[in-house]
């Protein structure tokens, strides 16, 4: 069964919809800010990032239709690698956050260290072993799902982005697709776009 957010807006697991919602923007909102430096060199349009392209709902979309639901689990892994960034004994900060509530740059050291008991399982704390074998899996989904989210055609489904694929349609196109000057979906087979020397000069 495909999960929407529709009939299941109160609570995914434990934690209330709003909890996940706001961890996901943070977590879009420091993979892909706003670019106001971009924007005063290269025009209005570079300004813009994965909050404005709704990227968090993508977030959670693609989290709770993975063999499994991750979304809770997700929040849960950021929550507690920023417990422990503020409460090492070299922290700089002076209080506890949860991830959503962690400025910018605790959110990075978050992820960096993710990173490292992904790639380096024995410093993974004991409050982590049981999840151990899914830090590098949930490690992958949250770098790359915000840069799917915000390059795909995500955002141009418009007010049909939170139906089943099925039911979307594609009304406009992304403002990432004009950053990047993309032209949009070539449609057709790609072998009948390839040179006519190819397949019809052949002697």
């Amino acid at each position: 069964m495909y999960w929407t957010f529709y009939d299941q807006n109160q609570m995914i697991e434990d934690k209330s919809l709003d909890e996940v919602i706001m961890t996901m923007q943070a977590l879009v909102d420091v993979i892909i800010p706003r670019s106001p430096d971009l924007a005063r060199e290269f025009g209005m349009i570079q300004y813009y990032g994965g909050l404005d392209e709704n990227v968090d709902e993508y977030m959670v979309l693609s989290l709770q239709n993975q063999y499994f639901p991750l979304a809770a689990f997700a929040v849960d892994i950021l929550n507690t690698v920023v417990y422990f960034r503020c409460v090492d004994e070299n922290s700089e900060y002076s209080q506890v956050y949860r991830f959503f509530e962690a400025p910018e740059e605790l959110r990075l050291d978050a992820l960096l260290l993710i990173r490292e008991y992904a790639q380096s399982p024995e410093n993974i704390p004991s409050i982590l072993l049981d999840s151990a074998d899914m830090l590098i899996n949930i490690y992958s989904m949250l770098i790359r799902f915000p840069m799917m989210g915000f390059y795909s055609e995500w955002s141009g489904y418009g007010s049909t982005r939170l139906f089943p694929p099925s039911e979307r349609v594609l009304q406009y196109r992304p403002i990432s697709w004009e950053q990047i000057d993309y032209p949009g979906p070539s449609y057709g087979h790609h072998a009948l776009r390839a040179s006519e020397s190819i397949y019809f000069n052949i002697e």
